[in-house]
């Protein structure tokens, strides 16, 4: 929720993350076929947990995802303030857990 919002204002200033992160799952699996890989899907795995816009925003500002890293920090943590400016005109409760769904595709690839 917040990463989705944050990645938002970024893209508006013409700002985004770079590197491997963009290149997804696709390419990736792309380049084990071409070495040579089989692939084998996995039961997804699916779970439900709460969290919060306040846990959000400090995993923002420190940096944690990786795609935070290639977006300069000075614009990074601009956003950021944006983002909890946006929460407050908004009335948003930071504290509220929000009951979130997961979901991770699985798969192994053999050689």
């Amino acid at each position: 929720m917040a990463r989705r919002c944050h990645r938002a204002i970024l893209t508006q200033w013409g700002l985004g993350p770079t590197g491997a992160e963009l290149h997804g799952d696709d390419d990736l699996v792309r380049a084990l076929r071409a070495m040579g890989g089989r692939i084998e899907d996995l039961e997804p795995v699916s779970w439900q947990e709460t969290e919060t816009w306040a846990e959000n925003l400090e995993n923002l500002e420190r940096r944690v995802w990786s795609e935070s890293w290639s977006v300069p920090e000075g614009p990074w943590h601009d956003a950021v303030r944006r983002l909890r400016a946006e929460l407050d005109v908004e009335g948003v409760d930071l504290q509220a857990p929000t009951l979130v769904e997961r979901h991770v595709d699985l798969a192994a690839i053999r050689f």
